[in-house]
């Protein structure tokens, strides 16, 4: 196979994986990550460049466009689909702060949330090694996108603790509401009696 050909076909498979990789993420946001969705679309239009020769550059050149810009979709993807699964899992802290959480692997999911914003903005400072924790963070969503579905599977038990933790705080208030008042009424009763 001629060379031209092997990286059409490493293109090819780049763009696959980004394109199979956004779909999941868009899965989960229901609906799809634009800036990852805009990256293709560069790259398309610089690979087709790169074929037709029908550009001021050198097709190499288009082609190593069509590469990064396909690259760029993954991370755009990755992004986005940790930046989701971070908003969940606040979003699950957020409603059930008031309570202890019993929800298993609970204390790993917030470790592993917390390395994956680490690895995301040492990417995003880090500009020149951001590959290096992209591959990581990838890591890290497969267990933050499994660790929403858990967080999402114990919200009913969760809903059921938290129901039983305010009512125990309403009949604490009535209680001391009640005190009050009957101390109120006493103080009256024991002050206008002639």
């Amino acid at each position: 196979m001629p060379p031209f050909e092997q990286n059409i076909l490493q293109v090819w498979k780049l763009y696959k994986e980004a394109e199979d990789f956004i779909t999941e993420v868009s899965s989960l946001q229901d609906g799809l990550d634009t800036p990852a969705v805009n990256q293709l679309r560069y790259a398309g239009r610089h690979l087709l460049n790169s074929l037709t020769g029908k550009t001021s550059i050198a097709p190499e050149q288009e082609y190593e466009r069509a590469v990064a810009h396909v690259k760029r979709a993954s991370f755009d993807a990755l992004d986005s689909g940790i930046i989701y699964c971070l908003r969940e899992i606040q979003f699950f802290r957020n409603d059930y702060r008031k309570i202890e959480i019993t929800t298993p692997g609970y204390l790993n999911i917030i470790s592993s949330a917390r390395k994956a914003k680490y690895l995301l903005d040492k990417a995003r400072k880090d500009f020149d090694n951001r590959h290096e924790y992209y591959q990581e963070a990838r890591k890290h969503f497969k267990l933050l996108k499994e660790a929403c579905e858990v967080l999402e599977d114990t919200r009913s038990e969760q809903n059921k603790r938290l129901s039983s933790h305010n009512r125990k705080i309403f009949i604490t208030y009535m209680f001391l509401f009640g005190t009050i008042l009957s101390a109120i009424y006493t103080a009256l009763t024991f002050f206008s009696s002639p």
